[in-house]
């Protein structure tokens, strides 16, 4: 069973299954690798970038700095219009591919919603970037329209697609 190093999030937190500051880490598993991407995904769609990031685009590393953290905002778009739901997406992509980087090769597309007003449902096919070998990847997520938050969860269907 192969074992993983993990982030140095995980260590401070103490999510590798070691006290927080016990100085020991013990290697995660896959699974433990995956569900701490999911967490960290999550919590990246449910981040802003700050005001100025805007003007940031002149500044392509400052834009992909912690200043623009975050799901570029989106409420003004609508779930029930194809054109919003594919900037929606193209947005969820490019925070991933600025600031996700042991994802490579991510692909995002939108999901039929399982149940109607759930909000908009989709599915994150990439390469998790494990040292030293490559692992497929996928989760799926929901972002609910009245707060636009973002749940994210390792996928049960798997990474083939």
């Amino acid at each position: 069973m192969n074992r993983f190093v993990p982030s140095l999030l995980d260590k401070l937190l103490g999510s590798a299954g070691a006290p927080a500051g016990s100085g020991t880490a013990p290697g995660l598993s896959l699974a433990q690798v995956k569900a701490a991407v999911a967490r960290d995904i999550e919590t990246l769609l449910n981040a802003r970038p700050g005001p100025l990031c805007a003007a940031l685009a002149a500044h392509p590393r400052a834009a992909r700095s912690l200043l623009g953290f975050g799901l570029a905002d989106i409420s003004a778009a609508s779930l029930a219009s194809d054109r919003d739901r594919a900037r929606i997406v193209d947005a969820i992509a490019q925070a991933l591919r600025n600031h996700e980087p042991r994802l490579t090769e991510v692909q995002v597309s939108v999901r039929d919603a399982t149940l109607p007003g759930s909000g908009l449902c989709f599915s994150i096919h990439a390469q998790l970037r494990l040292s030293p070998c490559v692992e497929p990847v996928a989760f799926d997520a929901v972002l609910h329209p009245g707060s636009q938050r973002c749940a994210v969860s390792s996928s049960a269907r798997g990474a083939a697609a």
